[in-house]
């Protein structure tokens, strides 16, 4: 997705995250830069508090060593 000059982005939140506000049918509406916009609450609130990037990446990056100790 194209960043766009009319969706507004957090201080704090992830720098992908983006909401729009000129949504007619709500209040906003939830953009992911990456494509992977949050669809719950939870999600969100990650979204909100992942200043230095997407928490999925993140969580990720802690599984993969459990994996690998596994084999």
């Amino acid at each position: 997705m194209q960043d766009n000059s009319n969706l507004r982005r957090h201080a704090g939140a992830c720098r992908y995250y983006r909401e729009d506000w000129n949504v007619p049918n709500a209040l906003y509406r939830c953009y992911c830069l990456l494509e992977m916009p949050p669809v719950t609450a939870e999600e969100q609130a990650r979204c909100m508090s992942a200043a230095s990037g997407c928490w999925r990446f993140v969580a990720r990056a802690k599984r993969r060593p459990d994996a690998a100790a596994a084999h």
